[in-house]
């Protein structure tokens, strides 16, 4: 039985198959469209011949900019940061309804589920860190990083927290830096990245997977900081980890890619426009 996917940080999420339908079905793929094209959240069938047609969930209307999705701990409907107007909230599915939750200033760009139920919330305006509670719909700041904070993960064999730090004054600056679950800073896990998007852990090896807009886009590293090339892979945004199958989900600037571990391109959509 087929059953809902988890959603790549950034711009994906994996949810069916079928032709042309008017809601997501269970193994599609969302991507929001951050290149502000259409400002709207997408789908498509990753089962059809490629291209496959992009249907709107959620239409575009600046000011509105959502900026990451990721599955709802309710499996079913999304958790959206909303970066324009800095807040949280829930997207429906079906309907396609946008419901804010809770206020996020500064530009929320990043989201990650923690162990507790709890979410961990990455900002780019205010460069903090937030932990948010979904049922009292509540945030507290629990740390402020280097600018620029982008996407953030969790590493469940430790509870830390991963963030991917794209550093402005330097193309050599892009890192990754290690929390504690209480946003203590415990040193760098790898840098040298360049500009740094994001950052997913693999729950198979421990590992992580690190993209960045600059080459080389995807690495692979290690918990002893060892950096490896996976794949280049243009404006490189955002991963994600399939947990069932062991494979990646990448987001660019105009197309996503299903791939190994080790970069072999297994599914590949252009979407002729920046996403």
């Amino acid at each position: 039985m087929s059953r809902w996917m988890p959603v790549l940080a950034l711009f994906l999420l994996v949810f069916g198959a079928a032709a042309a339908r008017a809601q997501p079905r269970p193994g599609d793929w969302v991507v929001a469209d951050t290149g502000q094209t259409s400002n709207a959240v997408l789908y498509f069938d990753p089962l059809e011949a490629s291209p496959a047609p992009l249907t709107t969930l959620v239409p575009g209307h600046p000011p509105v900019y959502m900026n990451w999705l990721r599955m709802h701990p309710d499996n079913r409907s999304l958790l959206a940061a909303e970066s324009f107007s800095g807040r949280l909230g829930v997207i429906q599915v079906p309907g396609g309804v946008f419901t804010s939750i809770v206020a996020v200033p500064d530009s929320p760009n990043g989201l990650a589920l923690d162990q507790d139920g709890t979410l961990i919330v990455s900002t780019s305006g205010g460069d903090r860190l937030l932990r948010v509670d979904l049922a009292a719909s509540t945030s507290t700041v629990i740390a402020t990083l280097p600018s620029v904070l982008n996407h953030v993960a969790i590493d469940r064999d430790t509870g830390e927290i991963l963030a991917a730090i794209f550093d402005m004054n330097s193309l050599a600056g892009g890192r990754v830096i290690r929390l504690s679950r209480a946003g203590q800073v415990l040193g760098t896990l790898a840098s040298g990245f360049g500009m740094t998007t994001a950052v997913g852990w693999d729950p198979v090896t421990g590992d992580f997977f690190v993209t960045s807009y600059d080459a080389p886009e995807v690495q692979r590293v290690t918990r002893t900081g060892v950096a490896t090339t996976v794949i280049r892979f243009g404006g490189a945004n955002a991963v994600k980890v399939d947990e069932e199958t062991g494979t990646l989900v990448v987001g660019g600037f105009d197309r996503t890619a299903r791939m190994t571990a080790g970069g072999q391109i297994l599914r590949g959509e252009d979407h002729k426009h920046p996403l």
